[in-house]
């Protein structure tokens, strides 16, 4: 950062080239390639933009990305996800996939941030298909030696929903796809963290080795619970909300209002998802599975979940800024469940400390424990 708070980008580690030379851009070949390049040189307000071009080094994010597959669903009539991305970076490898595969997209659970490098790979456990974009930015910073994974665990399918201590498992799984024997290294960040906790235990019962175990601003099952009877007044959370508003400028003004607009949608349906689950409570009637979303469906088994102690050492990195009534404890109650407990805190509050300026923080805090 600069002395006055701003984002200083010259310090920022440079990003892994993954684009063409400017001079040598290849222009949209085909009506598929074409259409593409349209949509995506509007959205970004750019002409031209070059098939081979990478979306993330062209300033891609996850509110983009978002808008980029809403216009690529009007135009084609398909629905992709948002991780394809990460498996098709370009406008070619869209243009590929939407000519060549005429069923539905359905991307794999782990997502290949970055695959190459010598160390033990990094799984990274999140809820929300947004929070994979904020890990692209976290393996820059870890260095081009770091193998990452992001993992958004299945939480549901169409006859029921599944215990965290199921997701865990789904979750090991996948992980052993890339890797059959640890150490592992795990994090997760918010929900992602209860489960990349729970993963943890199970790998241990199951005789593997944890190299790592760190839970990114992440609370413990009984924290929560204190949280919960605790409280805090709508008037005061309401204060903390306007006060960061206030302190903030520019572009961060900006994404910090199109961030609070996705969370006030996301307590919408959350809200509306709690009417009906209450009503199937009172009427004996359970609720099918698929009035569930995923991120739904993975709160609430989080808020069931009720842990297990963990025989190894938890790092707890937890954001420097307090969420609103402050934190009831620095290890967000992780003692209770670990012999060993270390807690780091790091720059931002809990919905920055994966975003520029703060996440580079983060990634040395990682690497510190990670044996770099």
């Amino acid at each position: 950062q600069t002395p006055g708070g701003k984002l200083d980008r010259k310090a920022l580690p440079p990003v892994q080239s993954l684009t063409v030379d400017r001079n040598k851009r290849v222009l949209p070949r085909t009506e598929t390639e074409r259409k593409l390049a349209a949509i995506l040189e509007q959205l970004l307000d750019r002409n031209p933009v070059g098939v081979d071009d990478n979306f993330f080094e062209l300033g891609g994010t996850s509110l983009l990305a978002v808008r980029f597959l809403t216009r690529i669903g009007k135009v084609f009539q398909r629905s992709l996800p948002l991780a394809i991305f990460f498996r098709a970076p370009s406008i070619a490898d869209l243009a590929r996939i939407l000519e060549t595969e005429a069923e539905a997209v359905s991307c794999s659970t782990l997502v290949r941030v970055r695959s190459e490098g010598t160390r033990p790979p990094l799984f990274c456990v999140y809820s929300d298909s947004r929070y994979v974009f904020r890990y692209n930015r976290l393996a820059a910073h870890l260095g081009p030696d770091q193998p990452v994974y992001g993992i958004q665990p299945r939480c549901a399918d169409q006859s029921r929903l599944y215990t965290l201590e199921e997701i865990a498992e789904f979750g090991i799984r996948q992980i052993k796809a890339v890797q059959p024997h640890g150490p592992y290294f795990l994090t997760g960040y918010c929900f992602g963290g209860l489960v990349a906790f729970e993963m943890a235990r199970q790998l241990d019962q199951r005789g593997e080795q944890i190299g790592l175990l760190a839970l990114l601003d992440c609370s413990s099952p009984g924290y929560r619970e204190q949280e919960a009877r605790v409280g805090l007044p709508y008037g005061q959370r309401l204060a903390y909300h306007w006060k960061r508003l206030r302190e903030s400028d520019g572009k961060a003004r900006i994404a910090l209002l199109l961030q609070t607009k996705e969370n006030i949608r996301d307590k919408v349906v959350r809200f509306a998802w709690s009417l009906l689950n209450r009503f199937s409570s009172v009427a004996k009637l359970p609720m099918p599975a698929v009035f569930y979303s995923s991120n739904e469906a993975f709160v609430k088994a989080g808020l069931e979940y009720q842990g297990g102690t963990f025989p190894g050492t938890v790092i707890v990195i937890r954001a420097v800024a307090p969420p609103p009534g402050g934190y009831l404890s620095s290890d967000l109650g992780w003692s209770e469940l670990a012999p060993a407990v270390i807690t780091r805190v790091t720059p931002g509050e809990h919905f920055t400390v994966l975003s520029e300026p703060h996440v580079g923080a983060l990634a040395k805090t990682i690497l510190e424990f990670s044996g770099a």
